[in-house]
């Protein structure tokens, strides 16, 4: 390992005493001490060693050279002759390039011999930490000098030249200067005596590269075109090196623009800046060591970002918004906001302070093609967004709405009709409902113009209790303008409601149906048996009745079930075209008429077995039970289509007199029994 100057420093006092030990020196008064002035290591390793203060009468001059810091020395050479300026001799095995030589002279006179102090060769070290652009110097001192160095640097090859004079230290941080770029450079330390005789150092070196990042460069505008393309301009870094501009997007370089191009600006395509507004540029400058400047945040900009437009067409307004022009160079001054009318050139609609994004275009044209721009300004620069496109609407307000109908289905839902003005292009219809019960309107069903393609509109309230009560139903307009300046006439369902007065009698009741442009004509009664839908109406009555009674002898009730629902039937002469038919909600009746209990019975007869004889039956919870003369129950069933065939554990029964009990519930949860006798007869 090469000694440091850490090393070398502490070798001064013990090497020059094992010198005086080891070598020892005479000096006599009338001769000088002789001085080593000055010792140059060559490029070879050879070494140059001159001294001074040697008297006329010499005989000889010995030159003594070490290897091993001082220890011992060996003569390596000697001069005869006397040169009454200085002595030099040229040592050509020393092999210096790589580790310090001591040397000391010895004059012999012909009354004795004097030596000098001895000296050493300077040993140069040169290093570049990683990434630092800086060379570090170190050496050791001749330790016979006034240590006042000049500190050389040969780059290019060849060209020498002094970049330290009169320095006092041995250690010399050396900043590479722009444009050094892996290139070798090499140093060299002298130091020059009063008298002008130069010491020169090994040479050290290696190839280096400065890393001083460059200036970078600024940012001018940064704009998207009519077509859509981003338009960035800047200007180049001020650093004499620098070769070129790497452009960003979104933290990825996407361009490298020498600056030597007669355009430092980029067009960058085939993005969507109108839609897109996380768009981020920022520029870096390289130098022909591949330093990049520093990309501070502050100096990153995205184009002016416009959000479509809304307009208000009701208002005469068009709202615009944009996103802020961040880090503008100079400071931003305003905002402009730019319009074109169908294509026309543009036009100046407002200036914005910089501080707001939002601006309110007054007083625009209905059915008017815009093209709108935002352009922040600063200091005679710009920055204009992305052009938005907007058609204002044209206002049409609804002229009339009418509710044709609400009526109960079978199924029990409501179904409403309703007649709508379909020119308006944009309103909504509110369908708003109350009842008989529930008294405050409320809200069922909001329908947008955009739903509907042609008139009627028809539709089912699901949510209607139909049974329960009856409903009015009335439609609201709210037009493109949020306004609710329309509404329909009101619409009220029937609610039918009933009881049975007797087995043979239904009456019927219900609240008359209003709302219909041409009012009622009559009301018709359906009643429906079984499974079977009535298609005709059993009777009617005039609009001003709103009760019937329903009788039902002599009239076949399939399954005993008789189902009854209300028809209202509009007028002729709507003028809205309609001729509607209301229907109510239906009620059920249960008609358990025609119970018939024989009084004698023949087994095997015509009759093969004895039972009650219903012409319908819809009761349920059904016993039947026969019992003999003397009590005891001889037969039981609990399903109406079963009777006693007149045995008792497979014997016929005798003739005579026996007891029945009936129990059941009819239709509506009463309970009925019945007891009585009859006959056999065998």
């Amino acid at each position: 390992m090469k000694p440091g100057l850490h090393h070398i420093a502490g070798w001064l006092v013990p090497v020059f005493l094992m010198w005086m030990l080891v070598v020892g020196f005479t000096v006599r008064a009338d001769h000088a001490t002789p001085v080593i002035s000055c010792l140059e290591v060559h490029p070879d390793g050879s070494v140059t060693i001159s001294w001074t203060n040697v008297d006329v009468d010499v005989q000889q001059q010995n030159v003594f050279y070490s290897a091993d810091n001082g220890i011992t020395y060996s003569r390596v050479g000697q001069l005869d002759t006397y040169n009454p300026d200085i002595s030099n001799y040229h040592h050509l095995t020393a092999d210096a390039g790589q580790a310090i030589r001591f040397y000391y002279v010895e004059i012999i006179y012909p009354d004795g011999t004097v030596e000098s102090l001895p000296a050493r060769t300077m040993l140069l070290f040169a290093q570049q930490p990683p990434l630092s652009g800086v060379v570090v110097l170190s050496w050791n001192d001749m330790q016979n000098n006034s240590n006042l160095y000049q500190i050389w640097q040969e780059v290019p090859v060849g060209q020498w030249s002094m970049i330290a004079d009169d320095y006092d230290r041995t250690l010399y941080n050396d900043t590479l200067q722009d444009n050094i770029c892996n290139d070798t450079v090499s140093y060299r330390v002298e130091v020059v005596d009063p008298a002008g005789c130069r010491s020169v150092s090994t040479v050290a070196g290696g190839r280096f590269s400065e890393t001083r990042k460059p200036v970078p460069p600024i940012f001018d505008s940064i704009s998207v075109n009519a077509a859509g393309e981003v338009v960035l301009g800047w200007t180049s870094s001020t650093s004499f090196d620098t070769r070129s501009t790497i452009l960003y997007r979104n933290n990825f370089p996407i361009a490298t623009i020498p600056v030597s191009a007669p355009f430092q600006g980029f067009l960058d395509i085939g993005l969507q800046p109108c839609t897109d507004p996380d768009l981020i540029y920022s520029l870096a400058a390289e130098d022909n060591c591949e330093n990049l400047s520093i990309i501070n945040d502050d100096s990153k900009l995205s184009p002016v970002f416009q959000h479509s437009p809304e307009t208000f067409t009701c208002e005469q307004q068009t709202v615009l918004q944009w996103n802020p022009y961040l880090n503008a160079n100079p400071p931003l001054e305003a905002y402009q906001v730019l319009y074109s009318v169908n294509g026309d050139p543009f036009t100046l609609a407002g200036t914005v302070d910089p501080s707001f994004t939002t601006f309110t275009h007054e007083n625009i044209l209905p059915a008017t093609t815009y093209i709108y721009a935002i352009r922040a300004k600063f200091n005679g620069g710009s920055s204009t967004s992305c052009q938005k496109v907007i058609t204002t609407g044209t206002y049409i307000a609804p002229e009339f709405i009418y509710l044709a109908n609400a009526s109960v289905l079978p199924s029990s839902q409501m179904e409403v009709t309703i007649d709508v003005d379909l020119a308006p292009l944009t309103c909504r219809w509110e369908v708003w409902r109350s009842g008989s019960l529930s008294v405050t309107p409320v809200l069922i069903r909001t329908i947008d113009r955009g739903e509907i393609t042609d008139v009627p509109l028809v539709f089912i309230d699901e949510t209607a209790e139909v049974n329960m009560e009856s409903y009015d139903y009335q439609v609201k307009v709210v037009d493109s303008c949020g306004r609710q300046d329309l509404g329909s006439n009101t619409m009220t369902t029937m609610l039918l409601t009933g009881e049975a007065i007797s087995d043979e009698e239904n009456h019927l009741q219900w609240n008359a149906c209003e709302g219909m442009d041409a009012g009622i004509k009559q009301y018709r009664i359906f009643r429906s048996a079984g499974s079977t839908e009535a298609l005709q109406p059993i009777d009617s009555v005039a609009p001003d009745v709103l009760e019937y009674t329903d009788h039902l002898a002599g009239q076949p009730i399939e399954s005993g079930l008789a189902v009854y629902w209300i028809e209202a039937e509009e007028n002729p002469g709507n003028v809205y075209g309609y001729r509607e038919r209301s229907l109510s909600n239906r009620i059920t009746f249960a008609q358990e008429t025609g119970l018939y209990m024989p009084n004698a019975f023949r087994p095997g007869g015509l009759t093969p077995v004895f039972k009650p004889v219903f012409l319908f039956f819809n009761g349920k919870s059904y016993l039947f039970q026969i019992y003999n003369r003397w009590g005891q129950m001889i037969f039981e069933t609990k399903q109406p289509d079963e009777g006693w065939d007149g045995t008792y554990m497979g014997n016929h029964s005798s003739t005579g007199t026996y007891l029945y009990r009936l129990v059941y519930q009819d239709y509506n949860g009463r309970t009925t029994e019945k007891r009585g006798a009859f006959t056999v007869v065998n």
